[in-house]
């Protein structure tokens, strides 16, 4: 790929930002693109707080880490079961941002309508961090 970012994607941001623009404005929606052991064996974010629930859509599935191959049609679809607006803000999350920011990308490329950024933290650990920002419901 080009060092040109895909029309749309805004780029990587801190999760404490992501949950900032969170609780400060009304349209932006978190996805979680982890897998479904990780939301059973870590946990999931909890929005509660905020109003908001977030939506969730493995990017790959575990154990094989094979990619979804409909997956924009999935995330397309589950936008608009959660009536999320075309044009909101979209913010991908997942443990190391790697997942979350392919995704961002792939959708953003794909919907000329979709702003999309990819949560991460680069200097915190992923699970003080989300544990911190995202408050975790916990699954065990």
């Amino acid at each position: 790929m080009s060092g040109q970012s895909p029309v749309g994607y805004a780029g990587d941001i801190l999760a404490v930002d992501a949950y900032a623009l969170l609780s400060t404005e009304k349209s932006p929606t978190l996805i979680d693109f982890r897998t479904q052991a990780e939301w059973v064996y870590v946990g999931t974010p909890d929005l509660r707080a905020l109003d908001k629930t977030p939506l969730f859509l493995e990017w790959q599935t575990y154990p094989s880490m094979q990619l979804d191959g409909q997956f924009a049609v999935h995330l397309e679809s589950m936008l608009e079961s959660a009536g999320v607006e075309r044009g909101a803000s979209l913010l991908f999350l997942c443990r190391s941002g790697a997942r979350s920011r392919a995704a961002a990308i792939a959708i953003c490329a794909r919907s000329q309508s979709a702003r999309c950024a990819s949560a991460t933290e680069s200097r915190i650990s992923h699970r003080l961090t989300f544990a911190v920002t995202l408050p975790v419901s916990d699954n065990r």
